[in-house]
């Protein structure tokens, strides 16, 4: 479409020719749509902007809760290595460190 992009501004700008020769459209109909088109353009701009806003700001995020997750795996590792897995110099120790 020649890269033409429609924007509110050329909704509202946009002009229909009268014809004389025939019946044309109704200009008080094509008004009222150009007013409900340019509505709607506007509104899917600004909830486009909204959304790529709130897209920007979970990208910001995603380090952080990618550090989080790595601070719960090594968490999750340190605790499997002190509880779940019998240690040589532990052996014939109880939990709370004295000889069996």
């Amino acid at each position: 479409m020649n890269g033409f992009r429609l924007t509110p501004d050329a909704v509202r700008g946009k002009r229909f020719s009268t014809t004389r020769l025939r019946p044309g459209y109704d200009e008080g109909e094509v008004d009222d749509f150009l007013d409900l088109v340019e509505s709607e353009v506007s509104l899917l701009i600004r909830e486009r902007g909204d959304a790529r806003a709130r897209l920007e700001a979970l990208r910001r995020l995603l380090p952080r809760h990618q550090d989080l997750d790595d601070l719960a795996a090594n968490v999750a590792a340190l605790y499997r290595v002190l509880w779940d897995e019998p240690h040589p110099e532990a052996s014939g120790m109880t939990v709370n460190g004295g000889p069996s």
